[in-house]
């Protein structure tokens, strides 16, 4: 899977003015929903300290999502980068939905294993922006992971246009178009924003489109898939749905911070808080000496390692007779946190 390196990276965006970007975005733009709704969402979160700013990350989608944009990555066979660009601009015109994660929960989802994925996920959010923390998620070629933009629903229509025929062809080079497994199938595509460019994975919820996958692409050769680092990406990813689904109380809300009464109007629409997964989370740390202490996680005789028990999602029984379900997340632990780097 090669990543799309997209002529505006993340350290050039910032040199240009959003007057400067709406320009090159607006040059045979046809659709003018498209770019009023980018002006609308320029300012729209406040970000926290150590996040890519919103305004920024705003300005990359408006210049992926912009017709002209991807016009030229089709052209140029950067077949990842008009999947990028159609995303964004889908995102952009059904309103967006931004959360942001912190390193705490960052690093407990790397160690959570997902669990076959409900049929429910791909209802959460059409669209949905999680912007992690600088320099927190790496990708298997070393590059940062500032973001990533995850869409849910059919990934494949059983009808394709021609485009659509090419973006499968290069997705499925044996197949040539979508194979039939895929189509009208529910699925997450996720697309990470690093410092260099964009790349395009995608999960599917249903068993045969599942199987499909996993058997042709996860398994091939040479997939990402099989990198400790996309595995971490796609756990980030798809716990941060599940966390919705299942454990809403990480999800919270910064109280709205009074005006500071200079620069603005009364009629100015002031930034909205940012929406957070995990602020108040802390890792959970047990601290034992010897495998007496240890139980089943001593290696060895004497002290035991720092490492990680993973964790995991797990439907319990509760309620009157505990004849009622929920999904919970059995949090992973960190042993032995004080011989770290011992």
């Amino acid at each position: 899977m090669q990543t799309a390196k997209n002529k505006y990276n993340i350290e050039s965006i910032l040199r240009i003015p959003y007057k400067e970007i709406r320009k090159l975005a607006a040059k045979g733009e046809p659709d003018t929903e498209f770019i009023a709704k980018c002006d609308n969402i320029i300012d729209a979160y406040a970000s926290p300290p150590g996040y890519l700013e919103w305004n920024n990350y705003a300005k990359l989608c408006l210049l992926s999502g912009s017709t002209e944009a991807t016009k030229r990555s089709y052209m140029a066979n950067d077949v990842r980068g008009v999947v990028a660009g159609t995303s964004y601009r889908r995102a952009v015109l059904n309103n967006v939905c931004a959360r942001f994660l912190s390193k705490d929960i960052i690093e407990s989802f790397v160690q959570t294993a997902l669990p076959e994925l409900p049929l429910e996920i791909t209802d959460i959010f059409p669209y949905v922006h999680l912007i992690l923390p600088r320099n927190t998620v790496y990708d298997c070629e070393g590059d940062e992971v500032i973001a990533m933009m995850i869409e849910s629903g059919k990934l494949y229509d059983s009808s394709l246009s021609e485009e659509q025929k090419y973006i499968a062809k290069v997705f499925f080079p044996k197949e040539r178009i979508a194979p039939p497994d895929l189509c009208n199938a529910e699925g997450l595509q996720i697309l990470t924003i690093t410092a260099n460019g964009i790349d395009v994975f995608q999960e599917f919820v249903l068993p045969r489109a599942k199987n499909w996958h996993e058997l042709n692409v996860r398994r091939a050769g040479d997939s990402k898939y099989q990198n400790k680092a996309t595995q971490a990406i796609l756990r980030i990813a798809i716990n941060s749905l599940l966390v919705h689904l299942y454990e809403p109380s990480l999800v919270t809300v910064d109280p709205k911070t009074p005006s500071r009464g200079v620069g603005f109007s009364s009629t100015q629409k002031q930034p909205l808080p940012p929406t957070w997964i995990g602020k108040t989370f802390t890792k959970t740390v047990a601290n034992r000496t010897s495998e007496k202490d240890a139980g089943e996680d001593a290696p060895s005789r004497g002290n035991v390692r720092s490492h990680w028990r993973r964790g995991h999602w797990h439907s319990v029984c509760i309620g009157p007779g505990r004849l009622q379900r929920k999904v919970q997340w059995f949090k992973p632990v960190y042993v032995n946190s004080h011989l770290a780097g011992a």
